[in-house]
Order: C-alpha cells, then sequence, then structure tokens
C-alpha cells in the first residue's frame, strides 16, 4: 500500500519533531493516521486544507541528514506514544458518549460549598486511553430563592462575590486562565450561547458555555501536565441550594 495525498491539500513535508510539535500545538493528537509498508511508516494529520506529513524508516535510513540514530528514537517514540492511538476514524459516529459532571477528588458535583478560605477544586482530566472533545459545557442552578442580576450572584441575597468563581481549561497543554471568573450573574451569562430561568417552588437556572469548535483535551500522559477542565469555588456558596457544572463529549 502506498500513501497519495490529493492535489486539493497543501502537504507540509517534515521530521518527525517538527510534525509532533505541529500535531500538539493545533490539537490533532485525535486524527494522526499512518500506514506501513514494511520498510517506512508514513505518518500524517490532517487540518482542513493542510496536510503534516513525515516519514521514519523502520530499518536502515537511506544516506542523508536524518541520523540511523535520530530515526530510530524518532521510531520508538512513535511506536511507543502515537501508534497505539493512530488509525481511528475522523468521523463522531464510532466515537463513545461522555457525558458527566465536574466533580471534586472526593466524587462530589455540588458547587454550593465554602471556598471563601479554602478554595474547592472541581476537575475533569481525561483517562489514558482517550482523547475527549468536549461538545457541550452547561452550569446548573437550583434554588427555593428567586434568581437575581445586578449585584448579586446566581440568588436573591448573594452579593457579589468577592473572588469569584474560576472557570479555567488546558487544552491541547495550551491553558486559559482565566476563561471567566464569575463574580456576578451577568459574568455567567457574558460566556453564554443561551440561558434559561424557570421560576418555581424550586427555581432552575440553565447556562449553556460557548465552546470554540473541537475543543480537544488531550488523553493522560500525552504532556506532563494534564489537560484539564476546571472550576474553583473560591467564596462561599453555601446559600445556594444545588449547583452544578455538566458536560457532554465524545471520546476520539
Amino acid at each position: 500500500m502506498s500513501v497519495r495525498f490529493p492535489p486539493s491539500l497543501i502537504v507540509i513535508d517534515g521530521l518527525w519533531t517538527a510534525f509532533k510539535a505541529q500535531v500538539a500545538a493545533r490539537g490533532l493528537n485525535s486524527v494522526v493516521q499512518y500506514d506501513d509498508d514494511g520498510a517506512i511508516y508514513t505518518i500524517w494529520a490532517n487540518e482542513g486544507d493542510l496536510c503534516f506529513n513525515c516519514q521514519i524508516y523502520k530499518g536502515t535510513v537511506p544516506s542523508s541528514n536524518y541520523t540511523q540514530g535520530q530515526n530510530d528514537s524518532d521510531k520508538t517514540d512513535f511506536e511507543t506514544n502515537f501508534k497505539p492511538y493512530a488509525n481511528r476514524s475522523v468521523d463522531d459516529i464510532p466515537s463513545f458518549i461522555i457525558a458527566t459532571s465536574i466533580k471534586t477528588g472526593g466524587g462530589s458535583a455540588n458547587l454550593g460549598v465554602n471556598g471563601a478560605v479554602t478554595p474547592v477544586v472541581f476537575e475533569y482530566n481525561p483517562p489514558a486511553t482517550h482523547d475527549i472533545e468536549v461538545n457541550a459545557l452547561t452550569l446548573l442552578f437550583e434554588d427555593v430563592t428567586a434568581f437575581a442580576f445586578g449585584n448579586n450572584f446566581i440568588r436573591n441575597g448573594l452579593a457579589t462575590l468577592t473572588n469569584g468563581l474560576l472557570l479555567e481549561i488546558k487544552a491541547s497543554d495550551a491553558a486559559v486562565s482565566p476563561w471567566q471568573n464569575m463574580k456576578r450573574t451577568r459574568d455567567i451569562i457574558e460566556i453564554c450561547d443561551d440561558f434559561s430561568i424557570v421560576t418555581g417552588t424550586t427555581n432552575f437556572l440553565r447556562a449553556k458555555i460557548h465552546l470554540p469548535h473541537n475543543l480537544r483535551l488531550s488523553r493522560a500522559g500525552t504532556f506532563a501536565t494534564p489537560d484539564y477542565l476546571r472550576l474553583t469555588v473560591r467564596d462561599d456558596l453555601t446559600t445556594i441550594d444545588f449547583g452544578e457544572a455538566h458536560f457532554q463529549g465524545t471520546k476520539l
């Protein structure tokens, strides 16, 4: 089998180190493909009309600036850290759905805690077996007290937070902190696609956070510091009956 790239693609050839750097910078870990013809690994990853491509020899390297030692080191890196996860479908259809709350290390999802003295961290990290593409992130709050805007945080009577509910993310080894620091109800609404409030004996607020396209968290072990989706409670939110950060996505 030989690999041919269509003329519609802009193919960027390079050595393994340059290829790996582009894959990491562009979050393409989950779309790496390879062909093994018995003598050469041809490895590539597509991003739109761009195709990043490299080759690694399985045996002796022909006379070139690519030394045998460097080739063998690159081959070990590819076979250990990339090959087991490569050649997966780039379509969402066969992927596994994941839907879960972001929780503390103790397994609690309720944001209604006191983090004024010791911040309480709610965090999700991908497993070692899959990258995770986050498709939806929703903040949910329930309270018997009416919800309020202005200088309130979520419920009437809970004044502007001193430190704020901190939302952070680290995807493809790039950290965004803060994504948003929420001290008032409007700080949540600012980063929403939409929100809704249901009034009743128990009031309910749902805020759907706007996400960038293809927000991928790399599997554990990809980087020295694991990728994460994190909220940190840094004030006393115990007067809120219940709060939760829930996300949905696919295992790649």
